[in-house]
């Protein structure tokens, strides 16, 4: 007989845990949720649209409610199983997440997600501006509902790998940059704080790469694409304008770019949507087409290249 194994517990969920969504990501969460958080199983439910596998979740004993969430249900689908010190986890896709984030605070929840995401076609609605159903809106209008709430219930959005856990790597990497140079960060408690602190390390740009280290056992045969991705999240943000960071360091403009003229004006996109500007990436500058970025190995001889 197998001894028996006694996981750490690393916090307390008092108000139990709502999963939004039961795709890969969810079904691999789910059983390290429940063996490193302290919440029982019946106080676990999953919400996912009828079709989802949802084998491992009545496997672990939690609830399933099999409905797919609208502008015009989620508040009634969800108010049950959301209370006060609720966890809720967006892993859906075509789920807004301002819209989430707002619900979690009237009944003082807390949220996390991996990306920020519209409702169904707000970011493919050709009757709305390329502005409008950019990523960078997306951030901007959660950005504006934060500004007057620095108490009250926890929202972390984004943290998935990139941004996410990228973020958390930045922000040790400037604590370690200060320790080099001999300053004092201070207290690092808000998002001013860890600007300041940039300024004060004179860091203009941070340019986050990644590399796709995913093979299978079937060489990619020339010109062929192969996305190792979620398929959804995929198309929809191959769909989106394309994107370009935007800083006030930059002393050069681009002749296709235009601003999105609200928010913190940190962002350009290109009028073309497609082919870009140069701008500055690596180690010298080059002429990219500017598209959204996502992860997929794209057609070339080498399966370990990646875009």
């Amino acid at each position: 007989m197998s001894a028996q194994v006694h996981w750490t517990k690393h916090a307390v969920c008092k108000g139990g845990v709502v999963i939004i969504g039961f795709g890969s990501i969810a079904s691999s969460l789910l059983p390290v949720l429940l063996r490193h958080i302290e919440v029982g199983q019946k106080d676990v439910t999953v919400v996912c649209p009828p079709g989802n596998d949802t084998a491992i979740a009545r496997e672990c004993g939690v609830s399933v409610v099999e409905e797919a969430l609208s502008e015009d249900n989620f508040e009634a689908l969800l108010a049950p199983y959301v209370t006060k010190d609720t966890l809720l986890l967006n892993l859906s896709v075509n789920v807004s997440s301002e819209s989430l984030v707002r619900f979690c605070w009237s009944r003082d929840a807390l949220y996390l997600d991996t990306s920020i995401e519209p409702w169904e076609g707000g970011s493919t609605n050709p009757n709305r501006s390329p502005s409008r159903r950019s990523n960078y809106a997306l951030r901007e209008a959660l950005l504006a509902f934060r500004l007057d709430k620095r108490d009250g219930p926890t929202a972390i959005v984004t943290q998935g790998a990139n941004p996410g856990l990228a973020s958390a790597f930045v922000k040790q990497a400037l604590v370690d940059m200060a320790a080099g140079s001999g300053l004092q960060p201070g207290p690092l408690e808000s998002y001013e704080d860890w600007a300041a602190l940039a300024q004060r390390l004179a860091i203009k740009s941070i340019h986050v790469a990644e590399q796709d280290s995913q093979f299978s056992d079937r060489r990619k045969a020339r010109n062929e694409f192969v996305n190792t991705w979620s398929v959804d999240a995929f198309v929809e943000e191959g769909m989106q304008p394309a994107e370009l960071g935007w800083g006030t360091h930059e002393r050069h403009w681009p002749a296709d770019a235009q601003r999105h003229g609200f928010g913190s004006d940190a962002a350009i996109y290109p009028t073309s949507n497609v082919r870009g500007s140069p701008h500055a990436c690596g180690a010298g500058r080059r002429s990219p087409a500017a598209i959204r970025a996502f992860s997929s190995r794209m057609a070339s001889r080498s399966p370990s290249r990646t875009t």
